[in-house]
């Protein structure tokens, strides 16, 4: 954990027993994480101490989580994926699972919340789709084809009236959440797309993040690139801050950039 200026505030590794590709806070005092027996674990990160154990969430690596937004009645229920091929929706407090979503046959990357009310979200597989879901009842609303490589990134754009999503197949693809149609193809990278985050505040910039060794911004309703940086590595963008998004990248180092110039600090 780091606090703004970059200054380490906790570096933990005890009870982590292989990579780690899920990450959480739940608040300020706990962090969750995927653990590599398949379980979920919430630290006390102050404390350094594990306060509970969710055994067995999944059957595999799990990829992604993340909590249901604060401003619903659902902030005791975090979202899972895992390689396993399933998404889980289920409750921290009682580690007991309310929902089970299957349909994709490879592994889930990513998952993004589509909805204020957290009724539908979309989810990324290794399988090449993109699947909408209706987490409360359960059911597959739509299954976007299009990708030919695995999918590892999505943003809701357009006051969630758009999706972009980020492919292995080096594209990114602008998805209507109306029609569940393709309407954009963007191309420009070289490499696996590892990641996407808006970079606006009316959406109409987005930012990926590639195994090129590049930052990309392109401006979504004409799919144009208008700005590209070279990373030194491959770039995976972590969050957008205040006019600025996080990268995390294989020298080690978490760098900053400014969304409209694309130049970093470190």
């Amino acid at each position: 954990a780091y606090e703004p200026g970059g200054r380490v505030l906790l570096q933990f590794t005890n009870q982590i027993t292989a990579n780690l590709y899920a990450l959480q806070w739940i608040n300020n005092d706990i962090l969750a994480f995927g653990n590599g027996d398949f379980s979920v674990r919430f630290l006390d990160w102050k404390n350094s101490v594990v306060v509970r154990q969710c055994s067995a969430v999944h059957n595999a690596t799990i990829r992604h989580m993340d909590l249901m937004p604060a401003s619903t009645s659902y902030t005791d229920l975090l979202i899972t994926s895992s390689d396993d091929a399933l998404i889980k929706v289920w409750n921290m407090n009682t580690c007991t699972v309310n929902v089970t979503l299957s349909g994709h046959t490879a592994g889930v990357y990513y998952f993004k919340v589509l909805t204020a009310d957290t009724r539908l979200f979309a989810s990324a597989s290794a399988d090449t789709t993109v699947r909408i879901w209706n987490w409360l009842s359960g059911t597959l609303l739509a299954n976007l084809v299009g990708h030919t490589g695995l999918v590892t990134s999505l943003e809701v754009l357009s006051s969630g009236q758009l999706l972009a999503s980020g492919s292995y197949d080096t594209s990114i693809k602008i998805w209507s959440l109306t029609t569940y149609t393709c309407i954009r193809n963007i191309s420009g990278h070289t490499s696996n797309v590892l990641s996407l985050v808006a970079a606006s505040s009316n959406d109409s910039y987005l930012l990926s993040g590639g195994q090129d060794f590049t930052l990309r911004k392109w401006y979504v309703p004409t799919g144009i690139q208008v700005l590209s940086s070279i990373t030194g590595s491959p770039s995976t963008v972590l969050t957008s801050l205040d006019g600025s998004v996080a990268t995390s990248q294989l020298d080690g180092y978490i760098y900053m950039w400014d969304v409209n110039t694309l130049t970093h600090s470190r």
